[in-house]
């Protein structure tokens, strides 16, 4: 198994997620300690259905990590880098 710190790319899944990068896991916050170990600047994607997308803001922790892209069947949604704080989000389909 590969270090955290070496990887130039992260894929995560998860149960939901916004339009801000935001994301509700399986509750134990494995994949949070593990994005916090990975290099500044790696991008992180999550894959999933359009319905696990949702429209509005999901509850977020200070423990918590983002995502920087989305990609589902229909559309890949570019989390903007300050979305953590701004709640901001472009997509494009």
């Amino acid at each position: 198994m590969l270090a955290p710190e070496v990887l130039d790319l992260v894929v995560t899944p998860g149960v939901a997620f916004d339009r801000s990068g935001h994301r509700i896991g399986y509750g134990r916050g494995f994949y949070d300690r593990f994005l916090r170990r990975t290099r500044r600047g790696v991008p992180r994607i999550a894959i999933a259905f359009d319905l696990q997308v949702l429209s509005h803001e999901l509850p977020v922790g200070s423990f918590d990590l983002g995502i920087d892209v989305i990609v589902t069947e229909t559309e890949t949604i570019r989390c903007d880098p300050g979305s953590l704080e701004l709640g901001v989000a472009t997509s494009q389909t």
